[in-house]
Parts: structure tokens; C-alpha cells; sequence
């Protein structure tokens, strides 16, 4: 510890970072959804464009690790008279065809709980209960994936 933060070790992974703060008590998954539910943080262009690719609300397949509801939000603007169907983690649909937007690791919408951000949280969602795995295994055979994203690191929580 340096100056009251706990610091993350230079290799360590996030998800493995934020479970050692969990062990310490402090409470990431409400810090995260606090954050993450900021009324000033709107969909971006990008969010838009995606969803432009889809036709109709009845044809939009996005499965997402976002938290925040802006493909919710970019959704209501693009398809203004028709609600798109919207699933989040873990409740996810495991039959076909997929449809909608799938919040894979959760979303700010719902308990803080259901994030999936540790590495305690990766376990259950991949491996122990492994509905995050079985809803990935149904979608590789069956659909062409495009994966777009960026990665951007924590370093500490004061």
C-alpha cells in the first residue's frame, strides 16, 4: 500500500486486481456501477454505427461486454418505434436464434452483483456455473463473429 491506495502489481490482471480489492472489503461491483451509470456518459458514434448495421430491432445480434446501457440507448435511437430485446448476464439466451443485445457480463441496469469483474466472478460465469461459456460455445458454430474492442488498464483505487 502507498499513500492509503492499494496499487496493482505491474503483470497482475485486472480482474484479479479487483478481487484482491474485494477481499479487502471494499465494494468494486457497486464502485463500478456507480461510475459506470454516469447521467453525463452518452452512446458514441460508434454505438450508433454498430447498430446501423442491423436493419430492423428484430435483426440486431450484439452481444456485449460493456456494462454501461449505451447499446440500450443508441438502440432507442435508431429504432425509435420498436423496442430492442435485451438480455443480461446471467440470464442470457441459450436457445436460437439469437436476437437482441446481450450483456454478457452484466450491465449497470441491474444488481451490482451480477457484474462480472473479479476473478471469483470470471470462475463462476466461465467455469463453475459456466453459463457465460455455454452461451459462447451456442454462438461460435452458428454465427460469423466480430469481436471490437479496446482494453485500457487500472492501476489503483484510493
Amino acid at each position: 500500500m502507498a499513500g492509503g491506495a492499494l496499487l496493482r502489481e505491474p503483470s497482475e490482471r485486472t480482474e484479479r486486481f479487483l478481487g484482491r480489492l474485494v477481499d479487502k472489503k471494499i465494494k468494486v461491483h457497486e464502485r463500478v456501477k456507480k461510475i459506470l451509470s454516469d447521467p453525463s456518459s452518452s452512446a458514441n458514434p460508434l454505438h450508433l454505427n454498430l447498430l446501423l448495421l442491423f436493419q430492423s430491432e428484430k435483426s440486431v445480434r450484439l452481444v456485449t461486454t460493456n456494462f454501461d446501457s449505451h447499446f440500450t440507448n443508441a438502440a432507442r435511437t435508431i429504432f425509435p418505434d420498436r423496442e430492442t430485446a435485451a438480455f443480461y448476464a446471467p440470464a442470457l439466451p441459450l436457445g436460437n436464434p439469437l436476437q437482441g443485445i446481450s450483456y454478457l457480463h452484466g450491465s449497470v441496469e441491474k444488481s451490482p452483483e451480477r457484474l462480472v469483474l473479479t476473478d471469483s466472478d470470471f470462475g463462476r460465469a466461465y467455469l463453475t456455473e459456466g453459463w457465460a461459456r455455454r452461451f459462447l460455445q451456442q454462438l461460435f458454430p452458428k454465427y460469423t463473429i466480430l469481436s471490437i474492442g479496446s482494453l485500457r488498464k487500472a492501476t489503483h483505487v484510493d
